[in-house]
């Protein structure tokens, strides 16, 4: 038998986000598709997504994953000659898949693993080659079992990216306003610029029909955020705009989530959760980390980053002592994800940069991040 290396073995555990970025990076033939019975509907989802990009597979279940005589005995001659990945899977799986495939002619320069820190895939005899995350939002959904919706924003007469920077604005200058409007959307049509604001709208209420006021009710109790930041990123230059996507409802199994913007940048999965809660809904805002820490996980594993966005900062207690709710807030996160990169906590001084209140729009916190 002769090296084939149109034809990759891949070790499938319970983040196929790996598995999909050795495929996508290198468009073999063929993946072999080497699975436990408890992540059999991974693999289901995998090869599916593989097939749609005219790829053949084949699947070898491993019935017991913990068992390192099943594993060795899941590998043949033929899989001696293809590549390896052995990123996913059990410790157990890796190493005695990646021993067997070795005893049967595996060869370094054809076993590789994926190096998420770095984003390269390492392969053993020293040469690495750079990640590239080139599916779609929608299909790295699916292949982790959730169903995209939709996106908000898309009505015709809906609210604009201007109007949320219009909002933005007025909410880190003159907070009560914004509030103020909020309350009274949906008793009677407003009029923006009754409040201070210029909008593309000037009357708000049914005057528009229903899915256009329902956005505009939603854009201004505190949706505007997630527009905002969501397009401040589009228009930045760092990543392609049509990665972004801005208010993206998800739906798993019987029950849905909404996503306030992800962005797909080099080979990760940045999700960020937007809220209009201040210091005094402090608690409010620490679940919305929680969620969002989730939510990342759920759908890029180690790949993925998180972040919030909240108007935060320092508040003085009934005490007279002052408290850093943004500083309190990103040590909780760093001491609950226990990583090298936990979750990022974005307040109103970060806020304020990006908006340019105190000089030029400045969006360094946020291009490091999205380098993390």
């Amino acid at each position: 038998m002769s090296v084939d290396k149109s034809k990759i073995v891949v070790i499938v555990g319970s983040n196929p986000l790996p598995n999909l970025l050795v495929v996508d990076n290198e468009k073999p033939q063929e993946v072999i598709l080497l699975y436990s019975q408890q992540t059999s509907n991974v693999a289901k989802r995998l090869r599916k997504y593989y097939r749609e990009a005219g790829i053949e597979t084949k699947n070898v279940v491993i019935r017991d994953a913990t068992d390192s005589n099943r594993c060795r005995a899941a590998v043949t001659d033929e899989m001696g000659m293809y590549r390896l990945d052995y990123t996913g899977g059990t410790k157990v799986m890796s190493s005695s898949i990646h021993a067997e495939w070795s005893r049967r002619g595996g060869t370094p320069d054809r076993a590789s693993y994926v190096d998420d820190r770095s984003g390269l895939i390492r392969f053993d005899d020293g040469r690495s080659v750079p990640l590239k995350l080139t599916a779609d939002l929608h299909s790295i959904l699916r292949i982790h079992g959730l169903n995209p919706r939709g996106e908000r924003f898309v009505e015709p007469q809906g609210p604009r990216p201007e109007d949320a920077a219009v909002l933005a604005r007025k909410f880190l200058t003159e907070r009560e306003s914004i509030l103020e409007l909020a309350r009274k959307i949906g008793e009677k049509p407003v009029n923006p610029a009754d409040y201070g604001l210029k909008l593309s709208r000037d009357l708000i209420g049914d005057n528009l029909e229903r899915p256009a006021f329902t956005e505009w009710s939603s854009f201004l109790r505190g949706k505007w955020l997630e527009l905002w930041v969501g397009e401040l990123i589009r228009q930045s230059g760092f990543v392609d705009k049509e990665k972004v996507h801005i208010g993206l409802e998800v739906q798993i199994r019987v029950s849905h989530f909404e996503l306030d913007v992800v962005v797909l940048h080099q080979h990760r999965v940045y999700v960020i959760s937007c809220t209009t809660l201040t210091d005094r809904n402090y608690q409010q805002s620490k679940m919305k980390l929680f969620e969002v820490m989730i939510r990342a996980r759920q759908i890029g594993g180690s790949l993925a980053r998180a972040a919030l966005v909240a108007p935060l900062g320092k508040v003085t207690g009934g005490d007279g002592k002052v408290v850093d709710r943004l500083a309190t807030l990103q040590q909780t996160a760093a001491e609950m994800w226990d990583s090298a990169n936990p979750p990022r906590v974005f307040g109103i001084d970060h806020m304020k940069e990006w908006a340019g209140l105190k000089g030029s729009p400045n969006l360094d916190s946020l291009y490091k991040w999205l380098e993390s």
